[in-house]
């Protein structure tokens, strides 16, 4: 039985990342991007390696757009076993600077655009055979650490990726018996070109311009030395596809598994984890300084 996955997000980084294994892995993989200009590179490795990847055009803020992929695949492969969701953006500035339509589009983009994606892909999974693992089809939602830990200064972004793991845990529940598997990857800071589409909002005379500006200055350093590839991320998605029996929640990298167990340790005590989490920023501002 043929293989079918599809995947948001793959002009770069990690949804590219991700396309690309899962074609050398066998899928017949449908890489979605909204901008298919921006494919070319993906298309040269998917053609000199005779992958089976099919480069199509998705913007996920569109549902006309996403009914259109879905029909197309039903028509072409008439299955899905495989859906990640990886599209997405950040908006960083404080709450008080960030306008009330750029959180439009951020929950647009980040939260709704996969809940639109599940909504399409939950009866289609639902519909067909089990695999050779007992399932009908597994649903990977790319969140982050962001997604455990608010942190100041981006809560546009975090609370598109509270959500995401949020109705991601609910739909599990509600589908796990049907044959669907749900996993939420929550990677640390990985090493792509993500921070380059960062929107950082400040006001004019704004009382947040120094904090901010630290903040995205220390951001953009991490981005750079981090040890995290997109790969590795890819390499963990995989993983869970593979096992049928994967945990819900996925923490990829050395930083993630730290930031996501100090704030278990001090779960009762939140305070004490915001000291601890004020303690190691200093830290990194002053090393990324």
């Amino acid at each position: 039985m043929e293989k079918i996955a599809l995947v948001t997000g793959c002009s770069s980084g990690i949804g590219m990342a991700t396309s690309l294994k899962l074609a050398r892995e066998g899928f017949y993989t449908f890489a979605s991007m909204r901008n298919v200009s921006k494919g070319e590179h993906l298309k040269e490795l998917a053609k000199s390696e005779k992958l089976p990847l099919e480069i199509i055009e998705l913007d996920v803020s569109k549902p006309q757009n996403i009914d259109s992929v879905f029909e197309k695949i039903k028509t072409t492969k008439k299955r899905l076993d495989v859906l990640v969701n990886n599209a997405g953006f950040m908006i960083m500035g404080s709450f008080e600077d960030i306008p009330m339509e750029k959180f439009v589009s951020q929950l647009t983009t980040d939260f709704f655009g996969p809940v639109l994606m599940m909504k399409k892909a939950i009866p289609l999974m639902r519909s067909q055979e089990e695999n050779n693992s007992g399932l009908r089809g597994n649903i990977i939602n790319v969140s982050s650490i962001a997604g455990k830990i608010p942190f100041a200064y981006a809560s546009a972004y975090i609370s598109s990726k509270f959500a995401i793991e949020g109705i991601s845990e609910c739909i599990q529940d509600e589908v796990q018996d049907k044959g669907i598997k749900i996993n939420i990857i929550e990677p640390g800071v990985v090493k792509t070109d993500f921070f380059k589409n960062t929107d950082t909002l400040i006001s004019d005379n704004s009382p947040y311009r120094d904090i901010v500006e630290l903040w995205t200055n220390t951001a953009k350093k991490l981005f750079e030395v981090t040890l995290n590839t997109s790969e590795d991320v890819a390499e963990k998605i995989f993983e869970c596809i593979e096992d049928s029996e994967s945990e819900l929640r996925i923490p990829v990298g050395d930083d993630a598994e730290q930031f996501l167990e100090m704030h278990h340790e001090y779960s009762k005590d939140p305070q004490e984890f915001k000291k601890w989490l004020a303690e190691e920023m200093e830290k990194l501002f002053t090393a990324t300084k």
